[in-house]
């Protein structure tokens, strides 16, 4: 009989999506690697071959969640759609998965509002950075849109790149965490959309 064959990128998803839910539903401290070895079907050990603590999983639950996000956003960014639809496109991709991460929200703010396990992940200074990695990449699809005529040429790209990070972030935080009706979700993300194209385009191009 052949030996089997282990993927062990997609071994390391299914632990790290194990460790998601097990982190949803009881809490960041309150979880043990058996927890999450239970949750994904292997045993404790087989854990340890993949990450060495509950720190390490943690980062590669919010890597994954966030630079999932930024690829899909750069590449939009180089992509053939209209600067102006690239954004809102970007906003409709990031929306349309809030409730899968909803659970998560509560473990943010527990990492968040412990000093310790913040400074010992550095989770202040990791989310700074990837906040702002999206903000370059709106300001780099208004500054292309600019160049062709598509974007009002007075919008501060960079203040203007960081304030859509906001309002998304915050639209999506406040559907998370009060979780109202979809349906008026869905009417806040029109909103903005609307909102965002009335700022961007040129009265040329409205």
């Amino acid at each position: 009989m052949s030996p089997k064959i282990v993927d062990k990128e997609q071994k390391r998803r299914s632990i790290v999506y194990a460790a998601l839910k097990v982190f949803a539903s009881k809490g960041y401290k309150a979880t043990r690697t058996i927890d999450i070895a239970e949750a994904a079907g292997i045993g404790k050990g087989t854990i340890y071959e993949y990450f060495r603590s509950k720190e390490e999983l943690i980062e590669a639950i919010f890597e994954s969640l966030f630079l999932d996000y930024q690829e899909r956003l750069e590449e939009l960014a180089g992509g053939d759609l209209p600067p102006v639809e690239a954004i809102l496109a970007s906003f409709r991709q990031m929306m349309a998965e809030a409730d899968e991460y909803a659970d998560l929200v509560p473990v943010f703010f527990e990492l968040w509002t412990a000093k310790d396990l913040n400074e010992k992940l550095g989770f202040d200074r990791q989310m700074s950075e990837w906040f702002e990695r999206f903000a370059r990449a709106y300001q780099t699809l208004i500054i292309k849109g600019q160049k062709s005529g598509q974007i009002d040429p007075e919008i501060d790209g960079e203040a203007l790149g960081r304030t859509l990070v906001s309002a998304i972030d915050g639209i999506i935080l406040h559907y998370c965490l009060f979780q109202p009706p979809k349906s008026f979700f869905q009417r806040q993300q029109k909103e903005l959309e609307r909102m965002v194209r009335s700022v961007l385009v040129t009265s040329e191009n409205s």
